[in-house]
């Protein structure tokens, strides 16, 4: 669940660190530790390129807009996750397998 949750930060350093410290503990953690970094380094990249998108057309709502669905997401990826229930993000690279 922590792990998911920590992408409301916009990165993936912090979900990296937990999974790397935590993905031998259970089969689970490894596994939704996994789809929390490949989401969140998806994330990343898209607020990347929203952002570069929203300073060219002086657009600033359209990350704020992107930063809202990304704690929705995390939010209940990480309730999932908490009861037991391997959630997967829809739209997200699977770099990590």
């Amino acid at each position: 669940m922590i792990i998911h949750l920590t992408g409301i930060t916009c990165t993936f350093i912090l979900p990296l660190i937990l999974w790397l410290i935590k993905k031998d503990k259970s089969e689970f953690i490894n596994d939704q530790g996994k789809e929390a970094l490949n989401f969140n380094i998806s994330a990343f990249v898209v607020a990347f390129v929203l952002a570069i998108i929203a300073g060219i057309i002086h657009l600033a709502i359209l990350s704020q807009l992107f930063w809202l669905v990304i704690v929705a997401l995390s939010v209940i990826a990480g309730m999932k996750a908490n009861a037991g229930i391997a959630y997967r993000h829809k739209y997200t690279f699977r770099l990590i397998k």
